[in-house]
């Protein structure tokens, strides 16, 4: 089981990359939300390649990590945007005999002020290795985006609610997540979010200028109320088909 737990760790701090949706102002900013799924998914011909990584524990050297490589398809805003992943989940030991295949569904429901998106998520299907002793796993989600008033301007701000099949007891019980982020500079964006069972505190960050390139921070169980506090870490590289994402 603690297979499940690193692989919801990892993927769940390089599946939330922001692609720019919702208002303009939330593609102007940073704006992330890391830790748990968003409802939102990759327009269609940007794709990503994600490289995570993190300790087993505070006590442990052992360095876990995962290879995730995603593109999207479809339409969220007039019909239904599609993002589909591999997942590798062995890196450190026989690269590549470990991982799994998964795909996110998403729709704009309201628009607006405050557009809303739903979107399911199933994950570790045509599973290889270690990851095929983890059954396939389901979440819904509802994710909101908003302006605050910040200075002389607006920050944007995201918000997701959802539930999934396996997010407690070591990702073998069902649970809720729910988290807020905000872009609080082009370069710059945070989030806090409830994974189920411990709380998650993420920052973004990206290189000034064009480079389509993000790095994420996440403190997993920041309260360590599973004793298993621990930062894992993402850098990601973000292409579109013919041009810049």
């Amino acid at each position: 089981m603690q297979e499940r737990k690193r692989i919801m760790a990892l993927v769940a701090l390089c599946g939330t990359i922001g692609f720019g949706a919702g208002p303009g102002l939330a593609q102007s900013k940073n704006l992330t939300l890391l830790g748990i799924p968003s409802a939102t998914v990759a327009p269609a011909g940007v794709g990503y390649v994600a490289l995570s990584g993190t300790r087993s524990s505070p006590m442990n050297a052992r360095t876990d990590g995962s290879l995730e490589l995603g593109l999207g398809l479809g339409n969220a805003e007039t019909g239904v945007g599609v993002q589909g992943k591999v997942v590798v989940t062995s890196l450190t030991d026989n690269f590549g005999d470990s991982g799994y295949v998964g795909f996110k569904l998403s729709r704009r429901i309201a628009t607006g002020p405050v557009p809303f998106y739903a979107g399911v998520e199933v994950d570790n299907l045509a599973a290889w290795g270690e990851s095929g002793d983890n059954d396939p796993s389901v979440s819904a989600m509802l994710t909101g985006f908003a302006a605050v008033p910040m200075g002389d301007g607006q920050m944007p701000v995201m918000f997701t609610l959802g539930a999934g099949s396996h997010l407690r007891d070591n990702g073998t019980e069902p649970g809720v997540f729910a988290g807020v982020g905000a872009g609080f500079t082009r370069y710059v964006g945070g989030s806090v979010a409830w994974s189920g069972e411990a709380l998650s505190l993420g920052i973004s960050l990206r290189p000034p200028g064009d480079a389509p390139v993000v790095m994420n921070l996440t403190l997993d169980d920041a309260t360590d109320r599973l004793d298993e506090q621990r930062i894992s870490v993402s850098v990601a590289w973000v292409f579109a088909k013919g041009g810049k994402p």
